[in-house]
């Protein structure tokens, strides 16, 4: 009875510490692709309202990602490009969106349930930002 308890108590602790890792790496992972879409919503478009930002020091660490997919339709692809050959600034945080977002995705899967998950952030803004991105570099690298 008492080893059983414990070795049940230490698993409980191991799978609570992997959720707290988990947790972590996902909150540290979502501020860098809020951060790094700060940049790329400047590059996409000049003006940045004050009301943005106003927004984003209140709190809203997404209103930049929202903001970039909203700049994005079917010309945005080709802009995407230019300035993905031309500026190395915005080739770098290009590249680090879609590699921390690669990397989320990879944690996400690990899990048990992931996949459910991973169509989730897919559908997010963050994931719409994403599939635009790497679309738009995908035709340079074929």
């Amino acid at each position: 009875g008492n080893l059983e308890h414990r070795v049940t108590r230490a698993r409980e602790l191991a799978e609570e510490q992997i959720n707290n890792d988990f947790a972590r790496r996902m909150a540290l992972i979502t501020d860098s692709l809020n951060s790094a879409a700060i940049d790329i919503s400047t590059a996409l478009s000049t003006e940045v309202a004050d009301t943005a930002w106003d927004a984003y020091l209140k709190g809203d660490r997404g209103i930049f990602t929202r903001r970039a997919v909203r700049l994005i339709d079917n010309g945005t692809a080709r802009e995407i490009e230019s300035l993905y050959n031309a500026d190395d600034a915005f080739k770098a945080n290009v590249s680090r969106y879609i590699h921390d977002f690669e990397a989320m995705l990879r944690s996400i899967l690990s899990t048990r349930d992931g996949h459910a998950l991973s169509v989730t952030v897919l559908g997010s803004e963050m994931g719409k930002l994403y599939v635009a991105l790497a679309q738009a570099i995908q035709r340079l690298r074929s």
